[in-house]
């Protein structure tokens, strides 16, 4: 929590952030709308009508090529390891790199 209002805080443009609010993170993303309001900080829960709402758009933007993104290995992998699970695009459960490391943040990101 102090790390995140110590960066934001100087931040001088910042405008908007979100931040995952299941598990763990909800307490640090309530925390953070106190803090800077709910109009900046989007408390995101990754849910199936999440995915049904946001990953057409993810992926039109690739169809569009008006997404850029890094070129890093586990960026990739993130990108990878999106998979239709019942008839949804979505990164699955767990952790979705070789080394079972990472679990598709970037996706979502």
């Amino acid at each position: 929590e102090q790390v995140l209002y110590f960066i934001i805080d100087r931040l001088a443009r910042f405008m908007a952030g979100a931040l995952d609010a299941r598990g763990n993170g909800q307490y640090l993303a309530e925390q953070a709308q106190y803090r800077y309001g709910s109009g900046r900080i989007e408390a995101v829960m990754l849910s199936q009508s999440w995915y049904l709402n946001n990953m057409p758009r993810f992926k039109a933007a690739f169809e569009d090529q008006t997404i850029r993104i890094p070129r890093d290995a586990d960026v990739l992998s993130d990108m990878r390891a999106i998979q239709v699970i019942k008839g949804i695009p979505k990164i699955p459960d767990g952790k979705t790199d070789a080394k079972k490391e990472r679990h598709g943040d970037s996706a979502i990101a």
